[in-house]
C-alpha cells in the first residue's frame, strides 16, 4: 500500500493510458465489425493487432522516460535504484483488469459449476463487458480466437485469454523502465565560442 502511496500518480497514468486506448480499440473494433457486415473478419483481427502494438509502444514510451528520469536522480542525488520499478507499477495499473476478471471467472463458476445460471450468468456478461472496453485493443484476437460463448468452455476460455492479454502491458513497462535506467544518452556541452570568451 506505501508503494502505491508513494507512486499513485504513475500508476494511475498507466491506467488512463489503457482507458484512453480502450476508446480508441472500441473506435477501430466498430468500424471493422461494420465492414464485415457485423462479423469477425481478417480486418478485426488486423485492427486488434495494430491497436495492441500502437498500446504496447505508448507504454514502453511512457516508462522508458520515467527510467531515464530515474537515472538523472539517482545519478544526482543518490536515489535508490530498483530496477523492479516498472514491473511494480505495471502490476499496480493492472489491478482494475484483475479485479474484473476475477468477477468474470466467479460468474462462469457460479453459471457452469454450481449451475446458479440466472446470478452466475449476469456476473459474467457484465464483466465480459468491461473487460472488453478495458481491454479493447485485444478485443478482436480474442473475437478471432472465441468468436462465440455459449457454452462454458468457450466462456472460461475467453477469461483466460483476457487474464494472458495483462502480460504483454507488465512485460513492456518492466522493460521500457529498464531500458530507460540504461539510457547511454548524454546531453552534449557546447563549447564557448571566441566571440563569448570575449
Amino acid at each position: 500500500m506505501r508503494f502505491f502511496k508513494q507512486h499513485s500518480y504513475e500508476i494511475v497514468r498507466l491506467f488512463l493510458n489503457q482507458v484512453a486506448l480502450g476508446v480508441f480499440g472500441i473506435v477501430l473494433f466498430s468500424a471493422t465489425l461494420v465492414a464485415g457486415d457485423g462479423e469477425y473478419s481478417y480486418l478485426t483481427l488486423l485492427a486488434s493487432i495494430g491497436s495492441v502494438l500502437f498500446y504496447m509502444y505508448i507504454l514502453f514510451a511512457t516508462m522508458r522516460e520515467l527510467g531515464a528520469k530515474d537515472k538523472i536522480r539517482i545519478e544526482g542525488v543518490g536515489m535508490n535504484e530498483d530496477k523492479n520499478w516498472g514491473i511494480k507499477v505495471a502490476l499496480f495499473s493492472q489491478i482494475p483488469n484483475l479485479f474484473v476478471l476475477l468477477l468474470m471467472v466467479l460468474g462462469w463458476f457460479f453459471a457452469y459449476v454450481l449451475h446458479a445460471g440466472g446470478f452466475g450468468l449476469n456476473l459474467f456478461s457484465i464483466s465480459y463487458i468491461i473487460i472488453g472496453f478495458l481491454q479493447a485493443p485485444y478485443k478482436g484476437i480474442q473475437g478471432a480466437i472465441v468468436p462465440v460463448l455459449e457454452t462454458g468452455g468457450q466462456c472460461i476460455s475467453c477469461a483466460l485469454l483476457y487474464l494472458v492479454s495483462t502480460l504483454p502491458a507488465i512485460l513492456v513497462c518492466w522493460g521500457g523502465y529498464r531500458l530507460g535506467l540504461c539510457d547511454k544518452r548524454k546531453v552534449k556541452l557546447q563549447k564557448p565560442s571566441e566571440d563569448d570568451a570575449e
